[in-house]
């Protein structure tokens, strides 16, 4: 057993001698997400077995994502469950979810295609009383994840196993369609850094040749699942606003538009039908 503080301060140093930039902030990641620790317990003379903490850095050195390691992570203030099934929930998702809380009246039924660890739908469902949501996924690992997270975070919601690509659900009508679908170009994928495409599914990532197989096919077979005057908006890649937008434009949406992150990076395309 190892004070939690001397842990941390060692914890730091491993990291930092094997070449990982975000030392600090990884450390206390896992400290955090393993033993439930919080700040204010650097501070006092809590112990912890650091076998625990040593075997989660050697995976952290190997490059598997600190998340997955804990098997926890924090997406809109709330908590999800993640593993190796869904993608790892980003702060660049939040503007997708902050964006239609803001444009909601109150009461919105919500289809989220893609729906992985169920952050979008499931956030969505606590932030916009009264709605209802639907989420699909074509993965039984993610189908199982974002159960498990509706059940965590007490949200009501429907989740469905369907291919978006090649539906076999039969859907009725939504005042908003979300989806944050793979995206990245086929070639592209093995460029990624070690962390993300040697440990997140691809199957979650992959978007075809030009990373647009999923907007052109959601655009096109969807758009007769949502109501008249309702919304389609969609997480995009950095480079692919015009893309993306032309898609909905040529889809008979109307109102389109392109939003950026707080990077100020092309994030959100969104239309209305």
């Amino acid at each position: 057993m190892v004070k939690l503080k001397d842990a941390y301060k060692k914890a730091q140093e491993i990291l930092k001698e094997n070449g990982i930039e975000d030392c600090k902030a990884d450390a206390f990641f896992l400290i955090q997400g393993l033993f439930k620790a919080d700040r204010a317990d650097l501070l006092t003379d809590k112990e912890i077995d650091f076998k625990v903490l040593e075997d989660a850095l050697n995976r952290r050195i190997k490059g598997e994502p600190c998340a997955y390691i804990t098997g926890e992570t924090e997406f809109m203030s709330l908590p999800f469950k993640v593993d190796k099934n869904v993608l790892i929930p980003r702060q660049d998702t939040e503007n997708l979810v902050e964006f239609l809380i803001s444009t909601a009246k109150g009461d919105e039924s919500i289809l989220d295609l893609c729906t992985g660890s169920g952050c979008i739908g499931i956030s969505l469902r606590k932030y916009i009383k009264n709605s209802s949501v639907t989420m699909v996924d074509i993965s039984q690992g993610a189908i199982e994840k974002a159960k498990e997270n509706a059940e965590l975070n007490k949200a009501e919601v429907t989740i469905i196993k369907d291919d978006v690509l090649n539906p076999l659900h039969r859907y009725g009508q939504y005042d908003i369609l979300v989806s944050n679908p793979p995206y990245i170009e086929k070639e592209v994928i093995k460029t990624l850094e070690s962390q993300v495409k040697d440990f997140e599914p691809h199957l979650a990532l992959e978007g075809g040749e030009d990373g647009l197989v999923f907007y052109r096919k959601i655009a096109k077979d969807f758009k007769k699942h949502i109501i008249k005057g309702g919304r389609c908006a969609f997480e995009i890649g950095f480079n692919q606003g015009e893309a993306v937008k032309k898609i909905l434009d040529d889809n008979g949406f109307k109102n389109t538009e392109i939003i950026k992150d707080y990077n100020n990076n092309d994030r959100i395309v969104t239309g209305v039908l």
